[in-house]
C-alpha cells in the first residue's frame, strides 16, 4: 500500500475547499434575509397569541439566523463528506470506502464488550484492508436514558472512536486492557475476569488488563506487542491529544476504543484544518503498521 503525502493531495482537494469557504462567504446575505422573514413570522404569531414585547423581534430574528445557518452548514457539510473525504480516504489507503453516516455494525461493539451498549450512533466511517489486516474506524457514541420518574436525560457513555481490526494471532478467549481512568468507569465489565500481571514495568503502570485466560494473555499480549501498545498510546496522546483508551482481544480480532470529545470530519474551510483530518486518518491507518498486525504468527493466516 502506498500512501499519498499531504503535498500531493493539497492541490486536489484546494478548489474544493474554496468552493466550499466561497458558499459560506455567499450564504451570509440570504441567511440574514431569511432570519428577518423567520423573525416577522415569529413576531406575527406572537402579536396573534396577544402577546407583545420589545425584545420578540430582536430574538425571532436571532432564532431565524439560526435556522438558516444550520440549514446552510448542513449543506456545506455534505459537499466536504461528499468531495473531500474520499479523496482524503483513497490517498491514505487506496480501496478503502469511507460512509460519512456509519457503517460499524452495533455488533462490533456489543462483541468486544468493553462498554455496555444502549443507543448507539456511529458516523464518519473507514472500512479498508491493508495487506492481510482488514479493518474498520469510524466515531462512535453509546449513551442511555435515566429517568427518576418525573425527568429523564441522556448519559453519555462513551463518544470517541473506534477502530476494529483482525488481529495477527488465533485465540479463544477474551483480554482487556486500559488507561485506568477507563477501567474505572467501566469497572462492572472487567469486574468478571481475571487481573493480569505482566512483566513490563511501564506497561503495568499505563494499563490494567483483565483475562479469562492469563496464560493466554500472556500470548496476545507478547513483550514486543506491549512496547507497540505503549508507542501508539504516546502518539494518540501527543498527536490526537487523546489521553485513554481501552483495547479488547476477542474473537480473533482487536478492537480499540478512545473516548474523544473532538468530532474530527466536519467541514473544513482551510487547507490547515483538513490537514488535521489527514494527520488523524493517517494516525489510525498506521495502527495496522504500528502493531505490525500483518506479521501472521503460526496458523493465523
Amino acid at each position: 500500500m502506498t500512501q499519498d503525502t499531504w503535498s500531493n493531495i493539497e492541490p486536489r482537494i484546494d478548489s474544493a475547499i474554496q468552493s466550499l469557504y466561497q458558499k459560506k462567504q455567499d450564504s451570509r446575505k440570504p441567511m440574514f434575509l431569511n432570519g428577518l422573514l423567520i423573525g416577522g413570522g415569529i413576531t406575527l404569531f406572537c402579536v396573534f397569541l396577544g402577546f407583545f414585547h420589545i425584545l420578540v423581534p430582536i430574538i425571532g430574528w436571532g432564532i431565524g439566523c439560526l435556522i438558516m445557518y444550520l440549514v446552510y452548514e448542513n449543506n456545506r457539510n455534505k459537499q466536504y463528506k461528499d468531495e473531500v473525504m474520499p479523496q482524503i480516504v483513497n490517498s491514505i489507503c487506496p480501496g478503502a470506502t469511507y460512509h460519512p453516516d456509519g457503517n460499524i455494525s452495533k455488533k462490533v461493539i456489543e462483541a468486544a464488550d468493553l462498554y455496555e451498549v444502549h443507543d448507539y450512533r456511529n458516523e464518519d466511517t473507514i472500512r479498508g484492508k491493508i495487506d492481510k489486516t482488514d479493518f474498520v474506524y469510524g466515531e462512535v457514541t453509546l449513551s442511555h436514558v435515566e429517568s427518576n420518574g418525573k425527568n429523564t436525560r441522556t448519559v453519555i457513555d462513551f463518544q470517541g472512536f473506534v477502530f476494529d481490526a483482525d488481529f495477527n494471532k488465533d485465540f479463544k478467549g477474551i483480554t482487556k486492557l486500559s488507561t485506568e481512568k477507563v477501567h474505572l468507569s467501566a469497572h462492572s465489565l472487567f469486574s468478571a475476569l481475571c487481573r493480569c500481571k505482566l512483566e513490563d514495568v511501564n506497561f503495568e503502570k499505563t494499563f490494567s488488563t483483565y483475562s479469562t485466560n492469563d496464560q493466554e494473555a500472556r500470548y496476545i499480549l507478547s513483550p514486543a506487542l506491549q512496547q507497540r501498545i505503549l508507542e501508539m498510546y504516546d502518539v494518540f496522546r501527543s498527536q490526537l491529544c487523546d489521553r485513554d483508551l481501552s483495547i479488547s482481544f476477542h474473537h480473533g480480532r482487536m478492537t480499540i476504543m478512545v473516548p474523544s470529545s473532538t468530532n474530527r470530519f466536519e467541514v473544513k474551510y482551510t487547507v490547515d484544518e483538513v490537514k488535521k483530518d489527514f494527520i488523524a486518518l493517517c494516525i489510525m491507518v498506521d495502527i495496522v503498521e504500528m502493531l505490525n498486525l500483518n506479521l501472521r504468527i503460526w496458523t493465523k493466516e
